[in-house]
């Protein structure tokens, strides 16, 4: 990994907060709140219905209407059948406050009768109350017309609840509401548990992976690595999210590495342009010139050997430079039948030397296209030089041409081995190579000219022979070359000389 991907990667950030609460417990706990609060309220509306209930059988009215109705004497025995009746106990009390008859028990009747002479003044019909004179119940009270001088008759009663009937009716109410909570908190637990679990999950899932990409031991980050959340929810989207992002973490890595490498090439090549260049031209210019002086046969075969090593060496080099310093296409219309036949030309006593025959599938009246004429016939140099290399023991090759579609199209097979299918886009990486003696910038360069041309180069490849296809967008242009490309040429001119 490059030093400033690292730097980017563990640049020092300040510590998160920590975590008071867990995602868990903010799921969990409101739930339980919440379903708590509800059963709160639905309680205290029962517990007020159960009131309101019990109120409602101490209603005055109703025992008031059985007296008027009854037609007898209201002694113990009569309110005992009427006790039955509304389900409360009875009092009634003379003018004077004198406890007449009950249904209370016997025991409470001399205390009665003490609380009814001392509170008796004070009652107000038809409100309910609870004194601690007479602790234990709740009284509503109710006046009595009787008739003048008629003592049978009381001037009033009582109707009265004792407080563990009422506490017993709001328990028989509360109690099914506290079962329900306690089971319902329950059931919230395991359901939000459950429900935190699903969402927690690719959370760890994630939190685990990060951190397993750290190698240990070192700054090292293994960004080869994906990671798989089953879910269709949003954490799929985080896990995208994160899988995009060493996406483009690795092609940031991918993109600093090679500038790097370039850069470090591109000192490397300047260097050798002052170092290696002028010599050679010195050398190339004194064996052109031995070559005019001689007339031993041997000689000049000695030294045009020579020579042609120098134009490889040259050839070399300046491949280096274009892929140390990629160049701006000079572009001016240019006739590819008659570059490729020129290249081929050029190359013939190689074709022959390796019983390679060449097939050309093209209209000689193709029109022009816009190129770099030098640029391009390195491109067609280096693809034919890969063929005949890929073919050792002969076999042939075949070139077509088209202008279609707003493209110029070239295409060139072979019937060599082919490039083995585990090596992919390798084959255009600087200084890869399968042969010994290459220098693997072939590919490599003639990727960077079609790319400055707007182009694309692609390859399949068999066990019948690799075929390459490139692109480029075609613009109508006159031919002939342009004054860029005039100049460098000029200059490649004088820096031989």
């Amino acid at each position: 990994m490059s030093d400033n991907l690292k730097k980017y990667l563990f640049s020092q950030s300040p510590s998160p907060p920590r975590r008071l609460f867990g995602i868990r417990t903010k799921i969990v706990v409101p739930f339980v709140l919440l379903f708590l609060l509800c059963l709160l309220l639905v309680g205290s509306i029962a517990v007020n219905q159960v009131t309101g209930s019990v109120e409602r059988r101490l209603d005055p009215r109703r025992l008031g209407e059985l007296v008027s109705r009854a037609g007898f004497p209201l002694n113990e025995a009569s309110l005992e059948r009427i006790r039955k009746i509304i389900d409360c106990e009875i009092v009634s009390f003379s003018a004077d406050f004198d406890l007449l008859a009950t249904t209370l028990p016997e025991e409470k009747r001399g205390p009665l009768r003490e609380w009814l002479k001392r509170r008796g003044a004070s009652f107000r019909p038809s409100e309910m109350m609870r004194d601690s004179g007479f602790p234990g119940y709740y009284f509503v009270s109710h006046e009595v017309t009787a008739a003048p001088g008629d003592r049978s008759q009381p001037a009033g009663l009582l109707l009265a609840v004792s407080e563990s009937v009422m506490k017993s009716e709001k328990m028989k109410t509360v109690r099914p509401i506290i079962i329900a909570a306690v089971i319902g908190t329950v059931l919230i637990i395991i359901i939000g548990l459950y429900i935190s679990h699903t969402i927690t999950r690719p959370l760890r899932e994630l939190t685990s992976f990060a951190s397993e990409l750290r190698v240990e031991g070192s700054e090292q980050i293994n960004l080869d690595k994906q990671i798989v959340v089953y879910s269709r929810d949003e954490t799929r989207d985080l896990a995208n999210a994160f899988n995009a992002m060493l996406e483009r973490l690795r092609s940031s890595e991918s993109q600093l590495v090679e500038g790097e490498k370039m850069a470090a090439i591109g000192s490397i090549a300047t260097g050798m342009a002052h170092e290696i260049r002028n010599p050679l031209s010195s050398i190339r210019m004194t064996v052109q010139l031995l070559l005019r002086r001689t007339e031993d046969e041997k000689i000049k075969s000695e030294l045009e050997l020579i020579l042609r090593e120098i134009e490889r060496l040259s050839f070399t080099l300046s491949e280096l430079l274009i892929f140390a310093r990629p160049p701006r296409p000079g572009l001016a219309g240019t006739d590819v039948a008659r570059l490729v036949d020129e290249t081929l030309g050029i190359l013939r006593p190689q074709f022959e030397h390796h019983d390679v025959e060449v097939d050309r599938d093209y209209a000689a009246d193709l029109p022009p296209v816009a190129l770099d004429h030098n640029h391009f016939k390195q491109v067609l140099m280096n693809l034919m030089i890969n063929s005949i290399e890929a073919m050792p023991g002969g076999g042939g090759i075949a070139i077509s041409m088209s202008v279609e579609n707003g493209d110029f199209t070239f295409r060139m097979r072979d019937t060599g081995e082919g490039v083995p299918p585990e090596l992919g886009d390798r084959i255009f990486d600087p200084f890869f190579t399968t042969k010994g003696g290459g220098s693997g910038l072939g590919l490599a360069v003639t990727k960077i000219i079609v790319e400055s041309h707007d182009g694309t180069i692609q390859y399949s490849s068999d066990s019948g022979g690799t075929e390459f296809t490139i692109r480029i967008p075609h613009h109508e242009i006159e031919e002939g070359k342009s004054k860029e490309s005039e100049i460098e040429e000029e200059i490649r001119k004088l820096e031989k000389r």
